[in-house]
């Protein structure tokens, strides 16, 4: 749903890092995944390792964007 928002107002800053990019997709197109699954199809992708705890990060790092941007429109 953060995902989802940020994308729909069109906050395109917080997808600019490629690997925060590519994590976003994979997200959408695997919902259900868990964090280790997204480390390894994003390890896959990127041709490198990337740890649950990387994803984990990029995820709080969203997750304050967004936290930021709702609490700007409701001011």
């Amino acid at each position: 749903a953060e995902i989802a928002y940020l994308q729909s107002h069109g906050d395109a800053s917080s997808f600019s890092n490629p690997k925060v990019s590519l994590l976003v997709s994979l997200r959408m197109s695997h919902p259900n995944a868990s964090m280790e699954e997204l480390a390894e199809l994003l390890s896959e992708e990127m041709s490198t390792e990337v740890s649950k705890s990387n994803v984990n990060h990029i995820f709080r790092t969203i997750h304050e964007r967004y936290v930021t941007l709702i609490s700007e429109g409701e001011g």
